[in-house]
């Protein structure tokens, strides 16, 4: 029977509770949209708790991370242009999430409790941020082959047209449907004879 290399184990269960952060902050992600987005209008109360799982997930994900890039875990090795740029990405999303919890969800139910749709802009802005940054995080989890062809340079060019892509479609797409959505209801006028 083998030695158990006790160096070889933190890494595993390192990477094994970073990825269980990551599901734990997709799961919340998708709990928001949900609270936003689905069903008959904005469920408050919803989209508080999901708050909650995101930001302790990505707490979560910031000390495993970290904690993955000790000496012990040979960090000057992995630290490559996808690490870089993967490093970029979570202070961005991170970033981006302060701005949306201070300013972006209280302007949503703000406009949301007054019937309105005026001040949506900016929470759309930065949840089409937040979503696109999620979903380019996880892309650099799996882009290591990329990395020698793309570089540092190629990874965040993709990561700023991604982004401009999600905020145009947030803004010219999600936007104009959420209007449509919260619009107040207009009365209805009486058929001609």
């Amino acid at each position: 029977m083998n030695a158990i290399d006790l160096p070889a184990l933190s890494d595993l269960l390192l990477r094994y509770l970073h990825l269980l952060a990551f599901a734990a902050a997709a799961v919340g992600v998708v709990l928001a949209d949900i609270a936003l987005l689905g069903g008959r209008g904005l469920d408050a109360a919803a989209l508080v708790r999901a708050q909650r799982v995101v930001w302790l997930s990505l707490l979560a994900l910031w000390v495993s991370g970290l904690l993955l890039f000790t000496p012990a875990t040979g960090m000057p090795a992995h630290f490559g242009p996808k690490m870089q740029a993967k490093l970029v990405v979570v202070i961005a999303l991170s970033l981006n999430g302060a701005m949306l919890h201070r300013w972006g969800f209280p302007r949503l139910l703000a406009a949301h409790d007054r019937g309105t749709t005026e001040g949506l802009a900016l929470p759309v802005a930065l949840g089409a941020f937040s979503l696109t940054s999620w979903l380019y995080a996880t892309f650099l989890g799996v882009a290591g082959p990329l990395s020698p062809a793309l570089g540092l340079p190629g990874f965040l060019a993709a990561y700023l047209l991604a982004l401009l892509l999600g905020v145009t479609v947030g803004q010219f797409g999600i936007l104009p449907w959420l209007a449509r959505r919260w619009a107040p209801a207009s009365p209805q006028t009486p058929a001609a004879p």
